[in-house]
């Protein structure tokens, strides 16, 4: 090769005999350049070549080994930078345009050094920024020139973004060196503060625990007790709170403050530090004789606190039962309440005595209810009072709410009676106005027949041929107008004054009011009737001007026999009206209700008035043409004529007296039926609210005593159990008395009801057998009671052995637990020995708290005999329960820490996540659950560790078997190389190295090291000229 070559010959030569080594060298290229291309270098072909020569070097092995496939540089390369960024929320995939948006970059600095890049900040849209935080924190992290501008990285293809990554994965590999001794220093200062944590957690601990045992040595020597639940409950609150929680917290905190002291000796014998001298009173010893004293307070204190609760208990048992009281009177109120403030749409008089019927019936049920529930409700009141119970202004303010809401009631029920009482009068006045207009309406009907009758004899012509004809049509209507002016004054008449009294009626009261609907029907009517009149009197006039041309027709004696025409024609209808009311009067009208009572008695009413009118009209009319008839005469000096038959007339008339005096006898009789009939239904009313009164009083009685015997307290000892005896005989015996008059009061309702015919009551449901099922259900309450009772009295006798039983179970073990737990605590013997024993003990958990299953069924037992109180013993099972947890919470506590301890000393300060990463990479490239050569190499790599086929093969021989690598093995391997072993030498070796001299620097430091470790050693580290003295603080370090 001519190394002067200046023509364009000379130098097209160097470049194929240059050309020709690169491929003899195994350089691979499709596309391959002529030695023109480079002599007159064109970019293209020159940039391939390059990149096809590194891809040829930059491999992962040294050197080639026959038969073993190669790993290319590229592959390598992607497979480190998806393992760093693994759990980041970032895709790579090739180094094409994956790392376009500079979210790869960042991940992959933010994985090594977080503080140098704000992670949570960074938006994969703005590429541009996120690629400056990348080339910032770069030159920061491992000083990487900023060769390219964020413009140029989009720009780049696979081939120089692949060179421009290799940039970082060199930079971080180079800086892993001082990120161990930055870990190994941040691992000194954690478990350094971690020592000074315990030893100050292990010094509040004892304070606060000596200070609890005084606060519940106080509170146990504190016999004062106030006259009140919560004084009662919060003495015996303190006591259990210390036997179950204060207690057991103490207990598992002297339990904590063991393990605390024995984990923190533990790390400082393991690292050859000084043994932790807690300080005065702050000792083991001094603590559990602390708790020693307690126990001799204990017994004595659970007596009064006992006596004085289960008094409480009683008067809160009573002041629940006038809750219980309250509530069901206040929701029974709230109903009344609104029923009272409730205006009832009241339509027909039937509704309105419903209604007032119910209200009777509510005012019977708050008579009972003030007499029953109400004095029952007082009652307990009373006696909460009398035993001057705390909560007494509650109580009294609950029976004040009872007293204001009950006469709110009144005042209600006060002001609803009147109302519902007009609402009745009111509708009485409506149905007497439908019946009147009835009449008015049938009254109109004969007069408008009548009249149309008339209108078409006036308008018919007749044909007069003689002067008889003519005289006798003169007096035909000469007796239509006499009929006419009879029918006005009758039948005109009486419809008149009927419509008038419908018009002119009106009920008002200060409640409601009411006038007939429907005025101008009645004024139609007699218009219509006025304007037919007309009519007539028209077509009378007109006729008789007709007719004045044939006078002379008739004779006198043609007129009377017209007369007693007319005359037998009025007797004839007054006989027909008889007939009609005879057959009204001899009606015997299916009466069930005082409603329908009522509105035959009405009709009653209606049918005097119509009576009354006939006799005044009618009748006076049919005689008023009868003595015309008798009287009239016609005589001359040739002759003489009077009426030949006057028995017929005298006969009808004194037969119409006689049909009146025939109603009126009808009438009295139906008088005194209907009034009959509507005071029977008044009785049977009466009776129908009175047995609903009855039944609901009974039934609300009956629940209620049943509920109170039900909620009956014995006692809390057996003397006062069988000191209950005598209250509950005369109770028993004031139930059933009472229960028996009651049952008595309304059966013998439902006798008179049954004799009245009463087969159903609107105001309740309520049947004779469901008053029975109420009476045997408290019976059976009563009966309960006593057998509760006689339970109770043989429970309180059995409860004495029980406990002298669990004394006998409990005792032994909960000395056992307490022996066995000193005896694990003070153990001086190896890790692995303790190890060991603390192993074993927890294998035999099961059979060493074998005893806790019958103390758990004695424990059952105490608490189904509703026992609160054992004085054989202090403990219980939830007592024992808690040591026991807390022995086996001791074991495990102890193993996991003696555990911790010992992998501790074997993984040399593997942090978590480093072991984490060691696990991922191994899952990475194991096959079969082991590392051949080549997985082991690329674990490597990934790991930042590029190591030549020589170094592999020495980890195969030393870490491996048979040419692989077991998990257990590429572990070992991993801990030597990752692990401390922790000198302070190798402690400032490390800063020597971070710091590149004899002083730390915050600059040099930051670089590498946490934030929280710099300001820490910044604190404690004695300052000196330019920095820190990291010698004089390793030393401090390692001498605590």
């Amino acid at each position: 090769m001519d190394k002067k070559a200046k023509m364009r010959v000379q130098q097209i030569s160097n470049c194929n005999q240059a050309l020709d080594f690169v491929w003899k060298c195994g350089v691979q290229l499709k596309l391959k350049p002529q030695a023109e291309d480079l002599v007159d270098g064109r970019e293209k072909p020159i940039l391939g070549l390059i990149w096809a020569i590194m891809i040829r070097f930059m491999k992962f092995d040294d050197d080639d080994e026959p038969g073993e496939q190669q790993m290319d540089a590229k592959e390598a390369l992607l497979m480190w930078v998806q393992n760093k960024i693994q759990g980041y929320d970032v895709t790579v995939k090739s180094f094409k345009k994956d790392f376009f948006n500079g979210m790869a970059l960042c991940a992959l600095i933010h994985k090594h050094r977080p503080r140098l890049i704000d992670w949570e900040s960074l938006n994969p849209s703005n590429a541009n920024a996120n690629l400056e935080i990348a080339m910032a924190a770069a030159e920061k992290y491992f000083s990487l020139e900023r060769y390219l501008a964020v413009e140029d990285v989009p720009k780049l293809d696979e081939k120089c973004m692949f060179v421009y990554v290799s940039e970082y994965y060199y930079g971080i590999a180079e800086q892993r060196k001082l990120d161990q001794a930055a870990r190994r220093i941040g691992k000194l200062i954690a478990f350094t503060v971690e020592n000074d944590r315990m030893k100050k957690e292990y010094g509040e601990s004892a304070d606060r625990l000596t200070s609890e045992l005084d606060r519940v040595g106080k509170m146990l020597g504190d016999r004062t007790i106030d006259n009140t639940m919560a004084g009662a409950r919060k003495k015996l609150d303190e006591f259990y709170e210390y036997k179950t929680q204060a207690k057991s917290l103490m207990i598992a905190d002297q339990l904590n403050l063991q393990s605390l002291f024995n984990h923190l000796s533990m790390r400082l014998s393991h690292r050859k530090r000084p043994a932790f001298d807690p300080g005065e009173g702050r000792t083991l010893e001094a603590v559990d004789g602390a708790f020693a004293k307690l126990e001799e307070c204990e017994v004595e204190r659970k007596v009064a606190l006992h006596a004085e609760v289960n008094r409480q208990i009683k008067l809160l048992k009573l002041d629940e039962q006038h809750k219980a009281s309250h509530e069901k009177l206040s929701r029974w109120l709230q109903a009344k309440e609104e029923y009272l403030r409730v205006k009832e749409e009241i339509d027909s008089v039937g509704l309105a005595q419903y209604n007032l019927g119910k209200h009777t019936s509510y005012t019977e049920e708050r008579a009972a209810v003030a007499e029953s529930a109400v004095a029952a409700y007082n009652r307990l009141g009373a006696e909460l009072s009398a035993e001057q119970y705390e909560r007494t202004s509650e109580v009294q303010a609950r029976e004040g709410e009872v007293k204001t809401r009950l006469a709110t009631l009144d005042e209600l029920s006060s002001a609803k009676r009147p109302v519902l009482e007009d609402h009745l009068a009111r509708e009485q006045f409506r149905e007497k106005l439908r019946l009147w207009n009835e009449q008015h309406q049938g009254k109109f009907g004969k007069i408008q027949a009548w009249t149309d009758e008339k209108e078409a004899y006036l308008k018919t012509k007749e044909e007069i041929n003689s002067i008889s004809e003519a005289q006798l049509q003169l007096g035909l209507l000469a007796t239509f107008v006499k009929e006419k002016a009879t029918m006005s004054e009758t039948s005109v008449s009486a419809l008149k004054a009927l419509g008038q009294e419908i018009l002119t009626a009106k009920y008002e009261t200060s409640y409601s009011s009411y006038v007939f609907v429907a005025p101008d029907d009645i004024r139609s009517r007699e218009a219509t009737v006025d304007t037919r009149f007309g009519t007539l009197d028209e077509l009378a006039a007109a006729k008789k001007k007709v007719l004045d041309d044939d006078l002379a027709r008739e004779q006198f004696k043609e007129h009377l026999r017209l007369l007693n025409s007319q005359h037998e024609d009025a007797h004839r209808k007054i006989g027909a009206w008889v007939e009609e009311q005879r057959q009204y009067l001899n009606t015997h009208e299916a009466i069930d209700t005082v409603g329908a009572a009522q509105t035959a008695l009405a009709l009653f009413e209606a049918y005097c008035k119509d009576s009354a009118m006939m006799k005044e009209t009618a009748v006076v009319a049919l005689k008023k043409l009868g003595q015309e008839i008798l009287t009239a005469k016609y005589e001359t000096e040739y002759s003489q004529f009077v009426w030949q038959s006057p028995e017929e007339i005298t006969g009808r008339e004194s037969g119409v007296d006689s049909f009146f005096e025939e109603l009126a006898t009808l009438a009295a009789s139906k008088d005194d039926r209907l009034k009959a009939a509507l005071a029977k239904e008044e009785k049977k009313e009466e009776n129908r609210l009175h047995f609903s009164a009855q039944a609901s009083e009974f039934q609300r009685w009956s629940k209620e005593t049943a509920e109170r015997a039900g909620a009956s307290h014995f006692g809390f000892d057996l003397p006062e159990v069988e000191a209950y005896k005598s209250t509950l005989d005369a109770d028993d015996t004031q139930i059933g008395g009472a229960a028996d008059e009651k049952q008595a009061a309304y059966k013998a309702t439902m006798d008179t009801m049954n004799s009245l015919g009463v087969t159903d009551n609107m105001y309740t449901n309520t049947t004779l057998e469901d008053l029975a099922r109420s009476r045997a259900e408290l019976d059976a309450a009563v009966g309960a009671r006593r057998a509760a009772y006689d339970a109770e009295l043989a429970r309180q006798r059995a409860n004495d052995e029980l406990c002298k039983k669990f004394a006998a179970v409990a005792d032994p073990l909960a000395a056992w637990i307490v022996e066995r737990k000193s005896n694990i605590s003070h153990s001086q013997e190896e890790l692995e020995a303790q190890l060991a024993a603390v192993t074993e003990r927890l294998a035999s958990v099961d059979s060493d708290g074998a005893a806790l299953g019958e103390i758990n069924a004695l424990q059952k037992q105490i608490d189904e005999a509703g026992i609160t109180n054992n004085r054989h013993t202090n403990n219980t099972a939830k007592d024992l329960a808690a040591q026991w947890e807390q022995w086996s919470v001791f074991l495990n506590r102890k193993k996991k820490m003696l555990e911790e301890e010992i992998e501790q000393k074997k993984l040399k300060g593997i942090t978590a996540a480093e072991m984490e990463e060691i696990e991922q990479n191994f899952e990475s490239f194991q096959k079969n659950g082991t590392l051949e050569r080549r997985g082991l190499k690329g674990c490597m790599y990934s790991l930042g560790e590029e190591l030549p086929s020589s170094k592999i093969a020495e980890l195969m021989e030393e870490f491996g078997e048979g040419g692989s690598m077991s998990h257990d093995g590429f572990k070992a391997l991993m801990i030597r190389m990752l692990g401390d072993s922790e000198t302070v030498s190798e402690i400032n070796n490390g800063f020597h190295l971070i710091n590149r001299g004899d002083v730390a620097t915050e600059g040099r430091m930051e670089l590498v090291m946490d934030e929280k470790d710099v300001a820490y050693i910044k604190e404690t580290a004695p300052k000196v000229e330019g920095g820190w003295d990291y010698t004089a603080w390793s030393a401090d370090m390692f001498s605590r």
